[in-house]
């Protein structure tokens, strides 16, 4: 019998789901009538406002705010836009200036004169070693080197489609007189 007068004492509870929408906002107002702004607001926001304007050269004003050879490892929005950075350069295909972006950020020697066998057992040493540079989590550093391979071999891919020049090799474009 105690069980069931505990049950009937918890279902005699009067509940309000209205009272917390009630005293949070004022009445007659609705959320676009608070947060509409007035007309001659408007007008001075939209004066100021400029959009922001991409270009493929985020990596440059990112290198100028990052840390140097710090211990803590960056925040994830910040590691985050390390890998925007290295996507935004492979978009525009600079290949090689993605490479020593990565280098540069993780803080590790330029070798890019290693073969492929070379490269990948380098790229899978350094995914061990925190670098000399910022330190970022385990997953950006694997999206790094994993962008890192895949410049490597779109920069490789474009050097052999390169023309040939007068000698005949492939380093260098044909000169014209």
């Amino acid at each position: 019998m105690d069980s069931e007068s505990d049950a009937n004492l918890l279902l005699a509870l009067d509940l309000s789901d209205s009272e917390p929408d009630e005293a949070a906002a004022p009445k007659g107002q609705t959320r676009a009538e608070r947060s509409a702004l007035s007309d001659a607001a408007f007008q001075a926001l939209k004066e100021t406002y400029k959009p922001k304007v991409e270009n493929g050269e985020l990596c440059k004003a990112l290198l100028q705010t990052l840390p140097q050879h710090t211990k803590q490892q960056l925040p994830k929005p910040t590691a985050q836009a390390l890998l925007h950075a290295v996507e935004e350069l492979y978009f525009f295909r600079r290949y090689t200036k993605a490479i020593a972006f990565i280098h540069e950020v993780l803080g590790e020697e330029d070798n890019d004169a290693n073969t492929n066998e070379d490269s990948k057992a380098q790229d899978e040493s350094e995914g061990q070693s925190s670098g000399q540079g910022v330190k970022v989590d385990d997953e950006t550093r694997k999206l790094l080197m994993y962008y890192k391979a895949k410049c490597r071999a779109r920069a490789a891919e474009l050097k052999s489609k390169a023309p040939p020049t007068i000698d005949g090799r492939k380093d260098r474009p044909v000169e014209c007189a």
